[in-house]
C-alpha cells in the first residue's frame, strides 16, 4: 500500500498485515516494529518471524512450557488466529509423558524413554528423550500437561513448533531456548471482504476445529498452475514467474499475462490458459445466497479482430435498442462472476438520453404532482376510514367485555349455540374468550394454554344449572 513499509528488518509484512493502524486490514492485523523487530500488536506483542500468504499463516515466537515454568497454557481468545494442524507438530523434549489438552479434551500427546541418562538433542524424535506427534485439527487454545517418566531430572518441556523451521534446523530443541517458533492460521471473515478486494481468485475455506465444528475463511489466490506471485490482496502485487513467447507478445503490447486455469469434469485444473491483460476492471463477484462482492477482472489486450464475447451478444443488441428507441439513451451492463472467475449472470441498465430527459421534465412534473395529490387523498381518506372502523370495533369489544364482567354473556352467543349448549360451557368459553381479549398482552393466555382449556371444557361436559 502506498506510504506503507513492507518490511521490519529482514521480515516481510504483505497485506492484510501492515506496520501501524493506517497499513493494515483491520486491529488484528497491526503490526509494530520496535527495533527492527516486527511484532503482532494484538497477541501480546508476539515476535513475527514469516507470513505465508500462499499458506495464509503467520509464524511467531510463543513461550516454551515446561515443568519448570509458571506458563501452562496458550490461548488465542477472539482474534482471527488459530494454532495450524498442517504447519506444526507437537513435540516432548524430556522422560515421560506430555499430554495436549483444550478445556480438558485431550487432542495428542506422545510419550518418551530414557537411557543411560541421556536426551536427544537431535530433531529426530525416535521415543529416546524426546517424541513428537501430529495435531487432529486447528486449535484456538491449549494446554499441556507433563508426567515425570524418571526421578531427579532436568526440566522437561512440551511445545508446538512449526514443523518446517524444526525439520530445517533453524530451531534445535537443545538450545534450551525459552521460545520457539508456531504457525498460526489467519482467517478472514465474510465481513472482511467489505474492506479488501481480491485482486485473483477468491476462495471459500473451511477451517476444521473437530468435533464436526468449522469456520468459513476467504482467501485470495493465483490460478493453479500460475506464473503469477506475489500479493493477491494488492493491485500491483502481482509478478511474472517466467515469461513465455505469448508473455513476451503481451509486454510489447503493452499489458501483462495473467494464467487461467480450466477445470475439468472432476473439478480439478486439466490445463492452463495464458491471458495477456491490459488492466484491472471491477466487478461484482457471487459467492452465494444472492450476495455480491467486489473483486477484479483482467481487461484483455486486442490482438487485431476480437470476437464478441458470447456473454454479451446474447440480448444485449436487443436490450439497448429497446432503451434507444425509448428514451434515447445508452445501455451498459454488470457482468456477474463466480468466485472461479466464470460469468454466471449478466445484469443490463439503461441511461436515458439528456434530450429526452429535458423535453419530458416539465410533463414528468405535471404528472408526478397529480400523482402526488392522488396519493395524498387516498392516504387521507383511507385513514380516516380506517380510524372510523377501528373506534367502532373497540366500541364493540368493549360493551361485549362489559357484558361478560357483569355475568351477562348470553345474548353474545348465537341463539342455536345458547340453545344446545350448557349455560356453565358457554361462562366457561365466555371466561377464556374475555382473557384472549386483555388489552395487556401479558394477561393473555398462550395459544397451547387456550387449546388444553377448550379441550378441557369439551370432555367435563358440565351440566347446565337451569
Amino acid at each position: 500500500m502506498e506510504g506503507c513499509e513492507h518490511k521490519c528488518g529482514d521480515v516481510r509484512i504483505p497485506f492484510p498485515f501492515g506496520i501501524g493502524a493506517n497499513c493494515s486490514m483491520n486491529k488484528w492485523y497491526v503490526v509494530d516494529c520496535i527495533s527492527s523487530t516486527p511484532y503482532l500488536h494484538a497477541l501480546n506483542h508476539l515476535e513475527i518471524l514469516g507470513v505465508d500468504l500462499e499458506n495464509q499463516t503467520v509464524t511467531v515466537n510463543t513461550p516454551v512450557i515446561s515443568d519448570c515454568s509458571e506458563t501452562k497454557s496458550i490461548d488465542l481468545g477472539r482474534s482471527p488466529f488459530y494454532f495450524s494442524k498442517l504447519q506444526n507438530i507437537f513435540v516432548h523434549e524430556g522422560c515421560g509423558n506430555a499430554v495436549m489438552t483444550d478445556h480438558g479434551r485431550s487432542i495428542t500427546g506422545c510419550s518418551t524413554t530414557c537411557g543411560n541418562d541421556s536426551v536427544s538433542h537431535t530433531n529426530n524424535c525416535l521415543g529416546m528423550g524426546c517424541c513428537q506427534a501430529t495435531l487432529p485439527h486447528h486449535l484456538k487454545s491449549y494446554n499441556i500437561n507433563i508426567t515425570d517418566g524418571v526421578s531427579n531430572r532436568a526440566c522437561k518441556s512440551a511445545f508446538l513448533v512449526d514443523e518446517a523451521s524444526y525439520l530445517e534446523g533453524k530451531f534445535s530443541i537443545g538450545e534450551n531456548k525459552s521460545y520457539v517458533p508456531i504457525s498460526l492460521l489467519w482467517t478472514l471473515a465474510f465481513s472482511d471482504l467489505e474492506t479488501l478486494i481480491c485482486y485473483a481468485f477468491l476462495d471459500k475455506l473451511e477451517v476444521d476445529l473437530g468435533n464436526g465444528t468449522t469456520v468459513d475463511s476467504w482467501k485470495c489466490r493465483y490460478s493453479i498452475p500460475s506464473n503469477m506471485e506475489g500479493n493477491a490482496y494488492l493491485i500491483d502485487g502481482c509478478e511474472s514467474r517466467f515469461d513465455s513467447e505469448e508473455c513476451l507478445r503481451c509486454k510489447d503490447a503493452g499489458g501483462f499475462c495473467y494464467n487461467v486455469p480450466i477445470y475439468g469434469v472432476d473439478g480439478l485444473v486439466a490445463e492452463k490458459k495464458e491471458r495477456c491483460c491490459s488492466s484491472w476492471s471491477k466487478v461484482k463477484v457471487d459467492v452465494g445466497n444472492d450476495t455480491l462482492v467486489e473483486s477484479l477482472k483482467c481487461l484483455e489486450v486486442e490482438y487485431g479482430k476480437v470476437d464478441v464475447n458470447a456473454y454479451l451478444a446474447d440480448g444485449f443488441e436487443e436490450e439497448c435498442a429497446t432503451c434507444r428507441d425509448g428514451t434515447g439513451g445508452s445501455c451498459s451492463y454488470d457482468l456477474i462472476y463466480d468466485v472461479q472467475g466464470l460469468v454466471t449472470r449478466k445484469v443490463f441498465s439503461c441511461i436515458p438520453g439528456q434530450s429526452k430527459v429535458h423535453e419530458s421534465k416539465s410533463s414528468q412534473a405535471v404528472i408526478l404532482g397529480v400523482s402526488v395529490s392522488i396519493g395524498i387523498l387516498v392516504l387521507v381518506a383511507t385513514i380516516y376510514l380506517m380510524h372510523k372502523e377501528i373506534k367502532k370495533t373497540k366500541e364493540r369489544i368493549q360493551r361485549k367485555m362489559s357484558s361478560m364482567e357483569e355475568g351477562n354473556v348470553l345474548p353474545i352467543f348465537d341463539s342455536m349455540v345458547v340453545k344446545e349448549g350448557s349455560k356453565d360451557v358457554l361462562l366457561a368459553l365466555a371466561n377464556l374468550a374475555m382473557r384472549c381479549l386483555n388489552m395487556n398482552g401479558k394477561y393473555r393466555p398462550t395459544m397451547m394454554e387456550v387449546v388444553s382449556e377448550l379441550e378441557t371444557i369439551r370432555t367435563s361436559h358440565i351440566p347446565s344449572t337451569d
